[in-house]
């Protein structure tokens, strides 16, 4: 079938397998990584676009539907929904068919669906379900205004990420029913509804087939969501079939949701009434007049706070009169009272997660991200308040944890969460602060500012929150983000939030954060923060880039000491410069720099996890021991403190706890080393053979990294699979050449059982320059075959640590 007979004679046969067809017609565009499910209009997939390296979401229409669907129509009308460009929609970004499929793609949300928030059946709180609700409006004033009716509004179709409700799908159902040729089949789909709404939630005139369905019918479903929200069920959950459900949105009638629950607000539950009228005439006239009624809801809340309400004009609001507000919640729900001495609380704690970046513009998600990195730095000074660390908020917002799951994974009692959203010179921010111990939003909103005034939204924000707790640094009872953060230079700043961004996410990441700290850099050469984040993304280089230590690690060093130079007082430059020492095999400078590091701020956990490994590798285990779990304390959903608790474990002979870590460290992340060769290392320790082989087996399936291979060769040699181990070590054998592929070699000779092979290695890697800092440590009980070889005591030396004792016998 060609192409031209594909898109207007209808759906190829490849509907029956969609995600091959999908895969071959967007290879040249997208990398398709799994299917994340499906509704009643499409099959959805998780893809990477390749020339933007970012994530979307690949939705191909479903085969019930598309049937009969000219593309060429279908992308015609997709352009209509592309239009759509408003904070709280989410965007379609092109569209059209691969293979006969009509596809179209959405940025990826992380975060979960409004369907997901209401499965527990319960209501949610008046407050957080008007802030929800509020967003959906936002949302259907601003498309109708366009002139596009939803037409399948539903809690499946509202994401909520980052403290924000945003609403997908928008024109698809419309784009899909102005697509079809007229021969087409209808048969079946009034039944599902699906080419028109959800039988649940389509407005009577829909049910009805009325051809002059308008923006009213989003307002109907919109009022449905509100019932359901708010009672915590659908007003007709006892309808067991689609038909059913149909008659009931043509003749039933809801009752009022206040005579459901009691603490709903009469006007609020007027509204609702309202919407959810049979004739499309007796409902609001739109989505805007939902707003103002919205406004005029009062919701009980547990402090009285002031605050301009959303719709009304942003021009006069001040960054004083919103942090006032979010403190005043924050005093309540930290439970911190006005009081003096001995008798006020202990320490609280707070999960600060990276804000979203909203409306489609992913290219700006370092900004939002940074926004709140920035205020978590500037509140982890702050002595009595506790934060949960970065990379366990970063991995609680990307999994869609609620924040009671936050609460109880981090051990934190509040939640601040927000989104930003920014355009030219203007920026909105919406931030939240939840208590984690009941998922009660205790306050919410949104601001619009100039993009030029970050620092003074930032500077406010912690200082008013230092305030309202009550809590005194360096004696001026206030903190000055301003002096921490190093520059008073935007671009410079901007540049830093990049690298920030890239930096956090590793792997390839770390070469695009080098390059990002070397153009702050250059628009401010005296930014401390900019050069300590460049001496660690520079040895960063030498693990997830082809990039070699003797060209890296002089960089590392001299970008660390600069840093230095200008903030004596930073502790990321003295973790920089541990690390770059510690990878250079200079061990007597890099521990002093970890000890000043920590003695600056013992809440860094990547100082932690670093000071950890050079212990193991200094041969120290008691005392890496300890540095480990308090990085997999202070970072507890980050895989890679956990990971390394297991190799060490595991060489002092604790080979159940270093399993049981080595575990929770492969559940967390799998794809990060740590985690791997831990888990890996530990079941071996172990002698827990089939879980060895299960383990390494899985590895192999995700990745060809040359460590990932060598860790893999060893657990399955070792467990018996001699003649995987063996294919293994040939594979890197043929990548000779390749940085970091001498070590692996050594893990994989030793899983063969090949101890000469493996001595030889080893002295190749010291010839390459390949840190042993980023592998295993001299004492894990893979060199135990080895330990009195003289060449071994050699290797040893060449790495500038002392033989004794590992070299006399086994450590077993």
């Amino acid at each position: 079938m060609g192409r031209e007979e594909a898109g207007e004679g209808g759906m190829s046969s490849l509907a029956s397998a969609p995600s091959a067809a999908l895969r071959a017609g967007l290879a040249d565009r997208y990398v398709i990584e799994r299917e994340l499910g499906g509704g009643g209009m499409s099959r959805v997939f998780l893809a990477t676009e390749t020339a933007l390296g970012r994530q979307v979401v690949v939705k191909v229409i479903a085969p019930e539907l598309a049937e009969g669907v000219s593309a060429e129509r279908f992308a015609r009308e997709m352009k209509l929904a592309a239009r759509l460009q408003q904070a709280n929609i989410v965007p379609v970004l092109s569209a059209g068919d691969a293979n006969g499929l009509p596809y179209y793609t959405m940025p990826y949300v992380r975060g979960e669906s409004l369907r997901a928030r209401l499965a527990t059946s319960q209501p949610l709180p008046v407050t957080e379900a008007v802030h929800i609700l509020r967003d959906v409006a936002r949302a259907l004033a601003f498309a109708h205004g366009e002139g596009v009716v939803h037409r399948d509004i539903k809690p499946e179709n509202i994401l909520l990420s980052g403290g924000a409700a945003v609403v997908t799908d928008f024109g698809i159902a419309k784009a899909i029913s102005a697509a079809r040729t007229l021969d087409a089949p209808l048969a079946g789909l009034t039944q599902t509804g699906a080419s028109i709404g959800t039988p649940a939630y389509m407005a009577p005139e829909q049910a009805a087939g009325d051809p002059a369905v308008d923006h009213r019918a989003d307002l109907y479903a919109w009022g449905l969501v509100a019932w359901e929200l708010l009672a915590g069920r659908h007003p007709f959950a006892d309808r067991a079939t689609p038909q059913a459900m149909l008659a009931a949105q043509l003749t039933g009638t809801a009752p009022a949701v206040r005579t459901i629950r009691a603490d709903v607000p009469a006007a609020l539950s007027d509204l609702v009434h309202r919407c959810l009228a049979k004739e499309p005439s007796a409902r609001p006239a739109s989505a805007a007049e939902l707003l103002v009624a919205l406004d005029q809801v009062t919701t009980p809340v547990t402090a009285t706070i002031a605050l301009p309400r959303a719709g009304r004009p942003w021009r006069g609001i001040t960054v004083v009169g919103l942090l006032g507000a979010l403190l005043l919640a924050v005093t309540w729900l930290l439970g911190r009272n006005p009081v003096e001495g001995p008798e006020a609380p202990g320490p609280r704690s707070l999960a600060v997660l990276p804000f979203a970046s909203v409306g489609g513009d992913t290219a700006n998600a370092y900004f939002a991200e940074g926004m709140a990195d920035e205020l978590a730095t500037a509140l982890a000074k702050v002595p009595g308040l506790q934060l949960a660390g970065r990379n366990s908020a970063n991995a609680a917002r990307s999994q869609g944890r609620s924040p009671q799951e936050i609460g109880k994974a981090l051990g934190v009692e509040a939640v601040l969460q927000g989104t930003v959203r920014r355009a030219g010179d203007r920026m909105r921010v919406s931030v939240e602060l939840t208590n984690a111990e009941s998922g009660l939003v205790m306050w919410t909103e949104s601001y619009e500012r100039e993009v030029r005034d970050v620092f003074a939204v930032q500077d406010e924000i912690a200082r008013e929150i230092v305030s309202a707790l009550r809590v005194t640094l360096g004696g001026a009872g206030s903190v000055s983000p301003a002096a921490g953060r190093g520059t008073d230079n935007l671009a410079a700043y901007d540049d830093y939030l990049r690298g920030l961004y890239f930096f956090q996410r590793r792997g390839s990441g770390v070469r695009k954060a080098v390059e990002a700290y070397q153009a702050a850099i250059a628009k401010d050469s005296g930014f401390a923060r900019a050069w300590a984040g460049l001496g660690l993304a520079s040895t960063s280089m030498t693990v997830y880039t082809s990039a070699r230590a003797d060209s890296m690690l002089p960089l590392a060093v001299a970008a660390a000491e600069r840093a230095l130079a200008l903030d004596p007082n930073s502790a990321e430059a003295y973790l920089a410069l541990g690390t770059a020492h510690a990878y250079a095999g200079r061990w007597a400078e890099a521990g002093p720099a970890f000890t000043r590091s920590i003695a600056l701020d013992s809440t860094l956990a990547l100082t932690r996890l670093f000071y950890g490994r050079y212990l193991w590798a200094m041969g120290r285990i008691e005392e890496a021991t300890v540095q480990a779990a308090a990085a997999e304390r202070l970072d507890p959903l980050a895989a890679a403190g956990p990971g390394n608790l297991a190799l060490i474990l595991s060489a002092g002979n604790r080979h159940e706890e270093a399993v049981a870590a080595g575990r929770r460290a492969f559940e967390l992340d799998s794809m990060v080393l740590p985690a791997m060769t831990g888990y890996l290392h530990a079941l071996v320790g172990a002698e827990r053979w089939e879980e060895a082989r299960s383990a390494a087996r899985r590895l192999l399936s995700y990745s060809r990294d040359p460590q990932m291979l060598g860790s893999a060769a060893y657990a399955l040699g070792r467990s018996g699979d001699t003649a995987a181990a063996r294919a293994l070590h040939v594979e890197l054998v043929a990548r000779r050449g390749e940085w970091r592929t001498a070590l692996a070699r050594v893990r994989a000779a030793f899983g063969v059982g090949d101890t000469a092979l493996a001595l030889t290695a080893l002295e190749g890697a010291v010839e390459a320059g390949e840190p042993i800092a980023t592998n295993v440590s001299f004492l894990d009980h893979m060199y135990d075959p080895v330990r009195q070889s003289p060449r071994f005591a050699a290797v040893i030396r060449r790495y500038g640590l002392e033989p004794e004792p590992v070299t006399v016998g086994s450590r077993r």
